[in-house]
């Protein structure tokens, strides 16, 4: 039996869980901006987290749909590679004109001083800090 390629492809199913997006707005990350937004739900304990998501693309109703083999929306998805994991910090914020928002800071990850670093990098740790 021949694995499953889903190489280049995906699927939208109807929500399962309950996730809230409770922000909107942007990120600058090395120069370039990033749409996106923070949706809280639970995680698999049951403890309420943040999760931000960035913008890759938009689709819309085909208005050249003639037949059934054409696909009923089309659009455009930037193509994502991880090259990095960046550090981001949240403040919660009211402007002076008293709207609530929060404040973002995207960093690189600096090392721990306070602990003895591992003499190599073969060993990982897969438990999340937080």
């Amino acid at each position: 039996m021949a694995d499953y390629d889903n190489t280049n492809s995906g699927a939208l199913y109807p929500m399962r869980d309950h996730y809230e997006v409770i922000r909107q707005g942007a990120v600058n990350m090395d120069g370039t901006d990033h749409r996106i937004i923070a949706v809280k739900r639970n995680n698999k304990e049951g403890q309420p987290i943040i999760e931000l998501y960035r913008a890759i693309g938009t689709i819309k109703k085909n208005e050249n749909k003639s037949s059934d083999k054409h696909p009923d929306s089309k659009g455009m998805v930037e193509a994502i590679s991880v090259d990095s994991v960046k550090s981001i910090a949240a403040w919660k914020k009211t402007s002076k004109a008293g709207n609530e928002y929060t404040s973002l800071a995207v960093s690189d990850i600096q090392p721990r001083t306070d602990q003895p670093q591992p003499e190599n990098n073969t060993s990982f740790d897969d438990e999340i800090p937080f």
